[in-house]
């Protein structure tokens, strides 16, 4: 193909691109009424049924019959919006909406594990609040209560590609300020939390003219519902942030030193708090030829009986780790050193085992606790 041939090709297809562009380009208020004509609106009611003199009028079922138009309280033709209602979205385990009196609220389980569970759901609301921009006015935290001040959420009605948005138009602006109030009900077992949201002013320009200060109920509920389920779905994923980070917190290295418990007795210190190293241990004993027969993490003790290493892959290739220890009952005890854990090996009558057996399983634990076990 020729030069000039590519030129009025390329020229073609951006000329289609751009007439697509324009064709796809509406405005809010397109967006929300229904296409065609409403010559619908200008039909003429009919006379009714005329019963000729001398006969009675026929009964007639009311089930299906239409309001008059003028008499009807919802909005029709152009008024009428065809745009989806809005909904909650159950991001969060236990969700239920209701609405009362303009204020929407949603309910959602709570699994925050100690301190104050009021003050940790403010704390990621406050959160999603600030990196959108939203500041408060008033904040009463123990009451449940957070009024916000003026904040803007600007649309620019454009189109998507800076190409149309240089050579061809700019649509209009519309720029809204609104104020809300949150809700905060936490109940007494700080397992469920009740999110309400209610719209307190709003504004809304177009290219800085001043077009509205109300709204509909379906526009109130349609933005509050929009803030909710954004603060609800940030909620959600902080919390599914920090679960994944406690799961990995469980397989990362716990390194083990020679010390003595609580007690003055010969132990090992692992380098983490009691509650990782006791879900540690409880993957490893295994893998080193323990068996648990019974634990009680209130006395943060193991009941194991050491039987040598038993697993199918070292049984076959002959590898695994051997422990030079009587195979019998033990007793392995957890001591909470606060940033530490020992740990204290006891024969099942509560003696406690020299040092030298525990160095004879030293490096094999310590290896153990270091890599973890990923089953």
């Amino acid at each position: 193909m020729s030069a000039s041939g590519i030129k009025k090709l390329t020229l073609g297809v951006l000329s289609l691109a751009v007439i697509t562009g324009l064709a796809g380009c509406t405005t809010p208020q397109e967006r929300r009424t229904a296409s065609g004509d409403f010559e619908y609106l200008k039909v003429q009611p009919s006379r009714g049924l005329a019963i000729p003199e001398g006969l009675d009028t026929p009964s007639q079922n009311q089930e299906f019959s239409v309001a008059d138009l003028e008499k009807a309280s919802s909005a029709y033709g152009r008024e009428l919006d065809i745009r989806a209602p809005a909904q909650i979205l159950p991001l969060v385990e236990g969700s239920k909406v209701a609405t009362d009196g303009g204020r929407i609220s949603i309910d959602f389980e709570l699994q925050e594990e100690g301190g104050n569970v009021r003050d940790e759901v403010w704390r990621v609301l406050w959160e999603y609040f600030y990196e959108n921009g939203i500041r408060a006015r008033f904040w009463d935290k123990d009451g449940g209560v957070l009024i916000t001040d003026w904040f803007h959420s600007d649309v620019e009605i454009s189109p998507d590609n800076s190409f149309f948005d240089t050579i061809t138009f700019r649509e209009k602006e519309i720029h809204i300020r609104q104020r809300y109030m949150f809700a905060l009900d936490v109940t007494p077992k700080g397992d469920i939390a009740k999110l309400s949201a209610l719209l307190l002013g709003h504004e809304e320009t177009i290219d800085n003219r001043k077009v509205a200060d109300t709204l509909s109920d379906l526009d109130k509920r349609r933005y509050t519902v929009n803030l909710l389920n954004g603060a609800i779905g940030h909620y959600e994923f902080k919390k599914r942030v920090v679960a994944h980070e406690k799961e990995q917190q469980r397989f990362k290295p716990i390194t083990l030193s020679v010390g003595k418990d609580a007690s003055g007795l010969p132990a090992f210190i692992a380098s983490a708090k009691f509650e990782r190293t006791w879900s540690r241990l409880a993957l490893v004993l295994s893998d080193l030829g323990f068996v648990i027969e019974d634990r009680n993490k209130s006395i943060g003790t193991y009941y194991v009986r050491y039987s040598g290493s038993q697993s199918l892959w070292e049984s076959i290739w002959g590898d695994g780790i051997d422990i030079d220890i009587p195979k019998a009952q033990y007793q392995i005890l957890l001591g909470d050193l606060g940033e530490t854990t020992s740990i204290t090996l006891l024969s099942i009558e509560n003696r406690p085992v020299s040092e030298e057996r525990l160095a004879e399983i030293y490096d094999a634990l310590s290896d153990a606790m270091e890599r973890g076990v990923f089953n």
